[in-house]
């Protein structure tokens, strides 16, 4: 009968054992899964936004002319403002989110005209897009 019960007890604790190893495996995949999820890269985040971005370097390559940097880089602004407001994204309507790096990136362009500001504008809407 003691050997009986000895057997019966190492195969509990061996049930136990496994129980535990698989719960800790799924809970393991589930992290990994969540991580993948919320892993998504700039590049892919990005990729949704084609039209824009391609937009975007239009108005940079007119804005290489020095009259027309500072005029098409608020022009521009306005045409991100209202896609992002269009297409109804969280934060779309933001100013601050597009109207600072415009801004910023005007005044930089005033006195270096090669920065592409409306281009790291869309991007810096894009990536402080939730």
């Amino acid at each position: 009968m003691d050997e009986a019960a000895t057997i019966e007890q190492q195969r509990w604790e061996q049930l136990q054992e496994e129980r535990l190893a698989e719960k800790e495996k799924s809970e393991l995949g589930k992290k990994l899964k969540k991580r993948k999820k919320a892993k998504l890269t700039f590049l892919q985040k990005v990729s949704k936004y084609w039209l824009i971005l391609t937009v975007a370097a239009f108005f940079d390559v007119v804005g290489l002319v020095p009259g027309l940097s500072v005029v098409t880089n608020f022009i521009f602004g306005l045409i991100l403002w209202l896609y992002f407001v269009l297409r109804k994204t969280k934060g779309g309507n933001d100013l601050l989110h597009i109207g600072l790096p415009i801004l910023g990136g005007s005044i930089v362009d005033f006195f270096i005209g090669i920065v592409p500001t409306c281009l790291a504008a869309t991007l810096i809407k894009i990536a402080l897009k939730k």
